[in-house]
């Protein structure tokens, strides 16, 4: 394990936290908060060609499910297991997930739904 912090200041380029920070109770649309626990890393490297993905599908595809891929494969790798040691069997990874902000925010225009727009997590 990499035993890193998740949370940390929230992302310039997702949206301006600034605005929304504020620490009175009970004021519409204000964060009291300063901090986050949100995807530090570069949403741009996925590899979705690794995993057959086309371009779109991976638009289409929640950043947080992005990063669910990489460390199912991970996983896989660090015990030692090859992807060809389970290719064609019954092999699954159940997760959860309580947060669906990029469905909403993909979902705006319906117009631009892609085929993989209805994966979950």
């Amino acid at each position: 394990m990499s035993q890193k912090f998740a949370r940390g200041p929230f992302p310039s380029n997702r949206f301006n936290a600034e605005a929304f920070y504020n620490l009175q109770e009970g004021r519409p649309g204000n964060m009291r908060y300063a901090e986050g626990y949100c995807i530090s890393n570069d949403l741009e490297a996925f590899d979705g060609g690794f995993f057959g993905m086309n371009g779109s599908d991976i638009l289409s595809l929640d950043p947080q499910q992005r990063q669910l891929l990489e460390c199912c494969f991970e996983c896989l790798e660090s015990g030692g297991v090859t992807l060809e040691h389970v290719s064609g069997t019954m092999t699954g990874v159940n997760v959860g997930n309580f947060a669906s902000d990029y469905e909403t925010l993909a979902f705006k225009e319906p117009e631009r739904i892609e085929g993989m727009a209805v994966l979950g997590m």
